[in-house]
């Protein structure tokens, strides 16, 4: 009986050792699985994000060929616009020198009533300078244009007309030269002066 009590001891003991080791190898089995798991799971993650930074790789890459290509325009129009800005400081100059020139020839005449110039202003013009200043009655004025002022119309209370604005040619406005040598002429109440 001790001799099968072995025996049993021993087979049992065997079963036990063959589960314990059963045992493990299902617990290495499992971990082993689960590591594939998580490693396929990395994989796949890992895969997600590369080609998340593809995509904002590419985006970016997008992203600064825009902004060079802007500013290259940038450039570009700044260019233009120093040439503009200098172009019109130029032409600025040219039409002050211009508007200098032309009121230069430019007399105003003070003191002549209101609608004393009939329907012919540069005509009375003429006949008033030649009769009241003694002026060459062969001689030519070369008037341009005259009109009033650019001023609102007088009002009845108001005493004072408009002056009158005469554009004379180079060549009259040389002969009136003389006469305004001091800027102001005066002649039975009529003012001439240079603007």
């Amino acid at each position: 009986m001790e001799a099968e009590t072995k025996q049993t001891r021993h087979s049992s003991s065997s079963e036990s050792e063959k589960d314990g080791a059963a045992q493990p190898s299902a617990s290495l089995e499992g971990i082993l699985r689960e590591i594939k798991e998580f490693r396929r799971d990395n994989r796949q993650q890992l895969a997600d994000i590369k080609q998340k930074l593809s995509k904002t790789n590419k985006r970016l890459e997008e992203a600064e060929g825009r902004i060079e290509e802007t500013e290259q325009r940038i450039t570009t129009v700044e260019t233009v616009l120093k040439r503009v800005i200098q172009q019109q400081a130029a032409l600025e100059a040219g039409l002050l020198d211009q508007e200098g020139r032309s009121r230069r020839e430019n007399i105003r005449v003070y003191g002549i009533p209101k609608n004393a110039e009939g329907s012919c202003m540069v005509s009375f013009l003429e006949t008033l300078l030649k009769n009241q200043l003694d002026y060459p009655e062969a001689t030519e004025l070369h008037i341009e244009r005259a009109h009033r002022a650019l001023a609102p119309k007088p009002t009845q209370g108001d005493l004072k007309p408009r002056s009158i604005v005469a554009k004379f040619q180079h060549e009259g406005r040389r002969a009136l030269a003389g006469l305004a040598k001091e800027g102001n002429l005066f002649q039975q109440q009529q003012i001439l002066r240079r603007p």
